[in-house]
């Protein structure tokens, strides 16, 4: 539902694993078969989440766990892998149509570098149109951020593992993802159904007004 952090490279493999990282549980690697939609491989490590800069305390340590997850579950390390990461910044923001993807690049940047993460780390930004309005020429945006010191962390790490790095995505896309691919919210996630979905996190909750597969509004709230 929103653009990968990173373009998709070239594939040297056909195994293709998942790995998150969950605060209180540490590091998870799972391999799934699409067909079957089974679990085939499953392992976790332990890893340091830091709540307060929202990333993980040392990228050492994540580069060891990774690695000691595909020698565990013997899993080639040439695997490819997408990385799922905690929210760290989400959003949805009304901008002019006729804008430039430039200028919306700004005007995100703008809006992230409110935060308090993003006052300490540069932002590294993604978006996708979720709605427009021809009548007042404005389009809805849905954008998430992470810091590019993370990015860089992971992309050294998985180098030296030897693994290839197809994607960095936040838990609240891959929730929806998750929840598609398993039809748990089949009912819901049909054409011209309203629904809400609460997640609930460390530090705060979020509600997701939705309309089908499309996300109408968003709010969170600290806890």
């Amino acid at each position: 539902m929103i653009k990968d952090f990173l373009s998709k490279l070239g594939a040297s493999t056909k195994t293709t694993v998942g790995v998150s990282i969950s605060p209180g549980i540490g590091l998870e690697m799972v391999e799934v078969d699409k067909n079957t939609k089974t679990v085939l491989k499953y392992g976790h490590k332990p890893l340091e989440y830091n709540h307060s800069n929202r990333d993980i305390e040392d990228y050492a340590a994540f580069q060891e766990a990774l690695g000691g997850l595909f020698d565990e579950l013997h899993i080639p390390r040439r695997s490819n892998i997408v990385i799922t990461i905690p929210n760290i910044n989400f959003g949805i923001i009304n901008l002019p149509i006729l804008l430039t993807d430039e200028a919306v690049n700004n005007a995100i940047i703008s809006e992230v570098e409110q935060s308090y993460i993003f006052k300490r780390f540069e932002p590294a930004i993604s978006w996708r149109e979720i709605g427009s309005n021809i009548d007042t020429e404005r389009r809805t945006l849905a954008y998430t951020a992470i810091q590019k010191t993370a990015i860089e962390g992971f992309k050294a790490a998985c180098k030296e593992v030897g693994c290839t790095l197809l994607a960095i995505e936040t838990s609240l896309a891959s929730i929806f993802k998750t929840l598609s691919f398993s039809d748990l919210a089949a009912d819901e996630m049909k054409d011209n159904i309203s629904w809400n979905l609460m997640v609930v996190g460390q530090n705060s909750y979020s509600v997701f007004g939705m309309f089908g597969k499309k996300i109408m509004e968003y709010y969170e709230e600290p806890l």
